[in-house]
C-alpha cells in the first residue's frame, strides 16, 4: 500500500489541530491560575478598606 501524501497531510491536519485545542486549554488554565493568584496576593491588601484599623 501507497503512503500518498493527502493522507499525511489529513494526519497533520488532525495533529495540529488536537495540539492546538490542547494548548489552548492549557493557556486558559494558566491564565486562570495566574489571575487567581494575581486576585489572591496579600500585598494587595492594602488596597481594601482597613477593618477599624
Amino acid at each position: 500500500k501507497r503512503f500518498k501524501f493527502s493522507d499525511f497531510w489529513k494526519l497533520l491536519v488532525g495533529v495540529s489541530s488536537l495540539i492546538g485545542t490542547c494548548m489552548a486549554l492549557i493557556g486558559w488554565r494558566l491564565i486562570d491560575v495566574v489571575d487567581y493568584q494575581h486576585i489572591q496576593k496579600p500585598d494587595g491588601e492594602d488596597i481594601l478598606p482597613p477593618n477599624g484599623h
